[in-house]
């Protein structure tokens, strides 16, 4: 039994609602996706970029002494 065969008959054995989610799942995988690129090895970088939010060195060492500013340096036994 092929893989395609496979899951149509467990998709066939879901309830419906359980069918729409399998049906949303995989509409999510295959959207605009290129297929001349397996999943897993698209170059992430910049994935983010639309939502325009930037963050400088400066909002990381703030955010960082804000969190470790009171944390002891040393710790006493």
């Amino acid at each position: 039994m092929s893989l395609q065969t496979e899951l149509i008959d467990k998709i066939k054995k879901l309830p419906e609602n359980q069918q729409m989610l399998v049906k949303s799942l995989v509409d999510e995988l295959t959207r605009g996706r290129d297929r001349s690129q397996p999943i897993g090895s698209r170059n992430w970088f910049g994935a983010l970029e639309h939502l325009g939010v930037e963050i400088t060195e400066g909002d990381i060492a703030d955010a960082r002494k804000e969190m470790w500013g009171d944390f002891p340096r040393e710790i006493e036994p």
